[in-house]
């Protein structure tokens, strides 16, 4: 699924003023270690190359709790549970490979099901 970047300013706009009790853009900013301007940028959809800051995006997952699916893709409630634990923001938070990913997804399920996968190598 393609990620819709004017969508994701607006959702982002949208955390801070209706989610985040109208926290101001200098707050919000603060709390990610940008400025104001790059927030207002953002909720302008203003910032050159946004897929190159999807790392930014991320980070306002993290900070503030949000699912990254509702931010990404308007998809799911806004924030995420705190007993949920979401793989795909641990491995990108930790600089993970596509490599990376597909390994902790498949021995994550194994573990869920209570099933032993072996890897072998080709």
């Amino acid at each position: 699924m393609n990620i819709v970047w004017d969508d994701v300013c607006k959702r982002v706009r949208t955390l801070r003023t209706d989610y985040l009790n109208n926290l101001s853009q200098t707050a919000f900013g603060k709390k990610l270690g940008v400025s104001r301007s790059v927030i207002n940028n953002i909720e302008r959809n203003a910032l050159e190359q946004p897929e190159n800051k999807k790392s930014l995006f991320l980070l306002i997952c993290h900070e503030f709790n949000v699912s990254e699916d509702w931010l990404l893709y308007g998809r799911g409630d806004v924030f995420v549970s705190a007993d949920q634990f979401n793989l795909d923001t641990f491995v990108r938070m930790n600089d993970g490979s596509d490599l990376d990913m597909s390994t902790c997804t498949a021995l994550f399920y194994s573990a869920v099901n209570n099933t032993f996968i072996r890897f072998t190598a080709k």
